[in-house]
């Protein structure tokens, strides 16, 4: 496999551990989900920075069994959500458009992984905006849907979030491809 993951840990590519990588991501996600600062509609959360360091180190197929365990914890009522929620109502309320766009974001930044964009610094910043896009197009979709269009939903889905999307952008950005500096 052409994946940090498989770089870094001497284990075969097998399809039990691969479920058991995939599970220790969901769980990473779950955990990353409930340091949060309480916001309506939308909370912020650390999930994006745990998403997008999934995508880039575990690839297209184990990140995104990643992410959709921890959609399958959630709807299934385990506690993973951002501030301990959990029930398929997350899914399909308001924030769902967010957790949707794990899954293809996380798919997007795998792909870009196994191209080899993230041992650059500006080909990951350049994949990570990618994946950022997304997870906040689905994110203000839904949440166009669910409030509808003459609600302010940039103000409430996007503008609070610049600034820590920058910032998640740029750490995964610098330690991704120097992880990979330090395994060559």
């Amino acid at each position: 496999m052409n994946t940090l993951l498989y770089r870094v840990l001497p284990i075969s590519n097998t399809l039990v551990n691969n479920l058991i990588i995939a599970f220790i991501g969901s769980m990473v996600i779950a955990v990353s989900a409930q340091i949060s600062v309480h916001m309506y509609p939308v909370p912020v959360t650390m999930q994006t920075l745990a998403v997008l360091i999934i995508g880039l180190s575990l690839g297209p197929r184990v990140g995104t069994m990643s992410v959709i365990m921890y959609l399958l914890e959630g709807a299934l009522g385990l506690p993973v959500f951002a501030n301990y929620n959990s029930g398929i109502i997350v899914l399909f309320g308001p924030t769902g458009g967010y957790l949707f766009g794990f899954v293809i974001a996380v798919y997007v930044l795998g792909l870009f992984a196994k191209m080899g964009f993230d041992r650059s610094i500006i080909k990951t910043f350049l994949a990570v905006s990618i994946a950022n896009g997304i997870i906040f197009a689905l994110g203000l979709l839904q949440l166009a849907l669910f409030f509808g269009l003459e609600s302010p939903i940039v103000a409430w889905g996007l503008t609070p979030f610049i600034i820590g999307a920058i910032m998640k952008t740029i750490i995964v950005s610098i330690l991704i491809p120097a992880i990979w500096k330090r395994v060559k």
